[in-house]
């Protein structure tokens, strides 16, 4: 394996992931504050929404959350080898093509996180509820974004032309 190919992807799964799971989630901070009028000099902890209707939300887009987080653990490891690494006629064009989508769906997945918590914010929950589905985007974007040893795999299997799961 190349390894300025393999720094080359790296990099640029890494600023996705950046762009994708921090800096979005930075912007969508700023529009939610700005948006519903709350002052950024918070305090007094955090405040579950009171309406039923809000709470039951918070609870459900929480869950909803988890589960996301568990499916792309599992989706990491079990991915659909056919459809990433189709495309592309050289092994190189199809590793890079490949860590691209895999990249695209993890970030998808965990920006998802953030947006719940902006919807939750515009209803009137609060900026402290918000932050916590922010917290499981970054959690999420550092546990299962594409390292190094994952994408050596990638390349291994793109070589050999294995289907199965990821490790």
């Amino acid at each position: 394996m190349d390894e300025g190919v393999m720094i080359r992807v790296l990099a640029r799964t890494t600023f996705l992931g950046l762009a994708m799971n921090i800096l979005a989630p930075i912007i969508y901070i700023v529009l939610a504050v700005f948006l519903s009028g709350e002052s950024a000099a918070l305090g007094g902890g955090l405040k579950l929404p009171n309406q039923g209707y809000l709470q039951t939300l918070f609870y459900v887009f929480l869950a909803i959350a988890v589960v996301g987080l568990l499916a792309t653990w599992y989706l990491k490891r079990n991915l659909p080898w056919g459809v990433i690494t189709a495309g592309g006629r050289t092994t190189e064009e199809r590793f890079e093509s490949g860590a691209q989508k895999i990249a695209i769906i993890i970030f998808a997945i965990n920006d998802i996180y953030a947006v719940m918590g902006v919807v939750l914010m515009l209803m009137g929950a609060g900026f402290e509820v918000m932050m916590i589905f922010v917290a499981l985007n970054f959690v999420g974007y550092q546990l299962f974004r594409p390292r190094r040893t994952f994408l050596e795999n990638v390349w291994e299997r793109i070589e050999k032309g294995v289907s199965g799961t990821a490790s």
